[in-house]
């Protein structure tokens, strides 16, 4: 009786077992993810825009009027107003601007130069209506666009230079105002502008500032032009708080 019954609940299992196993075997596989694929590999688009490059153009802002931050002035290179004087030199097309601002007086004074390896020096002598001081005043313009000034506290009781000096073939030791600058101070003037060219040598100098007017760049006199006294040039000095002087040659004469 026990095996019997045994059987009967037996076999309905074996039955539902078969059936789920033709079901697995019979049914389709369930579908795969689908993978979806750029119409562009990476390596293709990167390869795109490395043989494509995009410029990027910034927006600015509204336009301004530059009037009053540019000063214009006429190809002829004088002042585009009425001034009581006038430049005494043409200025470079880059340099007009500076010109639409009228100048004081042009100061004519004696001046003597010397080039030398690291730059050029140049003895002014001082302004007869500056009666505090009546030294002149020693400018030392060196190549890389920097310029000092010194006192000239040189006259003809010292040495005029220095014996001991071993001096190169083909160069010269400076001598008076500028030569004792240049021996005074061995660092900032002597190393830094080397030995001299040539000898010394007179010409007219002449400096000019701009006069006090509303607009005038940095409203003071940080900006002075001086004779180079060579080649024809005009240096622009520009007197920076802070920090080194800076020169650019802004016009000539003939």
């Amino acid at each position: 009786m026990q095996i019997k019954y045994f059987k009967l609940l037996f076999l309905p299992g074996i039955l539902l077992l078969t059936a789920l196993a033709c079901s697995f075997l019979t049914s389709d596989p369930p579908d795969s993810p689908e993978l979806v694929f750029p119409a562009t590999s990476p390596a293709a688009t990167l390869q795109t825009v490395l043989a494509t490059p995009t410029t990027v153009i910034p927006t600015l802002p509204g336009a301004t009027s530059t009037s009053a931050l540019v000063p214009t002035a006429p190809a002829s290179g004088q002042a585009s107003i009425t001034c009581a004087a006038s430049w005494f030199f043409t200025f470079e097309k880059d340099h007009l601007g500076l010109a639409s601002f009228c100048p004081e007086p042009v100061q004519v004074r004696e001046a003597i130069g010397q080039d030398f390896e690291g730059g050029r020096a140049y003895r002014y002598a001082p302004d007869p209506s500056y009666t505090l001081d009546q030294r002149g005043t020693i400018f030392v313009i060196y190549n890389n666009g920097e310029w000092v000034t010194f006192p000239d506290n040189w006259d003809s009781s010292q040495p005029s230079s220095d014996p001991g000096l071993v001096v190169p073939e083909g160069r010269y030791q400076p001598v008076d105002s500028i030569g004792k600058v240049w021996r005074d101070n061995p660092l900032d003037v002597r190393n830094r502008l080397g030995w001299a060219y040539e000898p010394q040598s007179k010409f007219t100098g002449r400096l000019q500032y701009y006069l006090i007017q509303p607009g005038q760049p940095s409203g003071d006199n940080h900006f002075s032009f001086i004779d180079h006294g060579k080649w024809g040039l005009v240096l622009l000095l520009n007197s920076v708080d802070m920090g080194p002087n800076k020169w650019e040659v802004v016009g000539s004469y003939p």
